[in-house]
C-alpha cells in the first residue's frame, strides 16, 4: 500500500514495506477511488533482498544451472553444511562467474499440439490409466451383474 498525504511542496509518503519472501515477475501500481495517475510525477522504486548460496563443490570447475525448469531443485539447511566443516560459512571463497551460456528449451513434442494449454503428457496419461482402469472395472461390474 503507498500513500502520498498533505499538499503541495508539504508532502508526506509512507515508508519501505517489506513484501513477502516469494518470487515476483512484476509489480503493479493501482490507484484506489477512481484517482488517475496521468501527468502526476510518480516515482516507485522495488529493491530486493540479496540472497546468498553456499555450493559445495571440489577444486575443479563445474557449471551451475539457474533457472532452468530441467533442473532438479536441491537445497541443504546451511546447519547442516556447518556442521560438516570447520570454516564458517562467511568465510568461504567466493565462486567468480566467468561465462554465461543461455540455451533455449528445448521445443514441445509434436502430441503436445493436440493437448489443451497448460496440461503435460504425464497428466494426460494418468488420467488415461485412470479412464481405462473405471471402463476396466465397470465392465468387471457389468459382466458379474448379467448373469
Amino acid at each position: 500500500m503507498v500513500y502520498r498525504v498533505g499538499a503541495a511542496g508539504q508532502e508526506s509518503s509512507n515508508t519501505p514495506v517489506a513484501l513477502p519472501r516469494s518470487p515476483a515477475r512484476w509489480l503493479r501500481i493501482e490507484a484506489t477511488h477512481g484517482t488517475r495517475l496521468e501527468g502526476l510525477p510518480l516515482e516507485a522504486r522495488a529493491q530486493f533482498a540479496p540472497v546468498d548460496v553456499v555450493f559445495v563443490a571440489g577444486a575443479s570447475e563445474h557449471v551451475l544451472a539457474a533457472g532452468r525448469a530441467d533442473t532438479p531443485a536441491s537445497a541443504l539447511p546451511l546447519g547442516v553444511l556447518a556442521g560438516t566443516t570447520a570454516v564458517k560459512p562467511e568465510a568461504l571463497p567466493t565462486a567468480r562467474v566467468t561465462s554465461v551460456r543461455e540455451t533455449p528449451p528445448a521445443p514441445p513434442p509434436a502430441r503436445a499440439a493436440w493437448l489443451p494449454a497448460g496440461t503435460d503428457t504425464k497428466t494426460v496419461g494418468l488420467w488415461l490409466v485412470l479412464a481405462l482402469g473405471v471402463a476396466l472395472l465397470g465392465g468387471v461390474a457389468f459382466a458379474l451383474l448379467r448373469p
